[in-house]
């Protein structure tokens, strides 16, 4: 099993270079003669056969699956039937099992086209990469969650981040941590009335 840092930095590299358009090209150390040192990093392993594979990926998507569903604040019946209502996630998911994206679409189509590779499904809830999309009805529930101890707008957005994905998710928890800097700052200047009133 890959270690989770690894896996995380290979997650990544692999959104950086989605950015680009390249392609590849196989040399033999035979042919360009001299070894570099990522080939000599690649440690020896027997070749595993494809069933053990794909198992070891299936097993690796429901532990997942199942530590995001978890730690979500909301069920997963509920993200089931929310997820259905939702008309962009409806969209999303329609491209993605029919694998035919429109070639000219609204921005958000487009910005979940970019992200159609890190796009999947299980049990009728749309991930990106082992993050749950959630729907627009259950952001405000999921976002009332994130503040536990009001812990600031970074450390929000590194919450959110390691479970929860949505479109824009960054400005509405900058949004969302604002309006609780106003609320806080009410209620202390409250408090401070309060306690004048008190002294005199």
């Amino acid at each position: 099993m890959v270690p989770i840092y690894t896996a995380n930095r290979l997650q990544r590299w692999k959104l950086i270079l989605m950015g680009y358009d390249f392609s590849l090209e196989y040399r033999s150390t035979t042919e360009f003669g001299r070894a570099d040192a990522l080939s000599r990093l690649i440690p020896v392993k027997p070749n595993q056969t494809e069933d053990v594979v794909i198992a070891k990926i299936e097993q690796d998507i429901l532990a997942v699956y199942e530590a995001t569903i978890k730690a979500s604040p909301v069920t997963r019946i509920l993200m089931q039937v929310e997820s259905e209502k939702d008309e962009e996630i409806v969209k999303v998911t329609t491209a993605l099992k029919q694998g035919v994206w429109p070639s000219r679409s609204k921005e958000e189509m487009h910005n979940w086209k970019v992200l159609r590779h890190t796009l999947s499904m299980q049990d009728g809830c749309l991930y990106f990469g082992n993050r749950i999309v959630v729907p627009k009805s259950l952001r405000g529930a999921v976002l009332k969650q994130l503040p536990d101890g009001h812990p600031g707008m970074t450390r929000m957005k590194m919450l959110a981040r390691g479970y929860v994905y949505w479109t824009n998710i960054n400005r509405d928890i900058e949004e969302n941590v604002q309006k609780c800097q106003v609320l806080l700052s009410r209620n202390s200047q409250d408090a401070k009335k309060d306690s004048s009133m008190l002294m005199a």
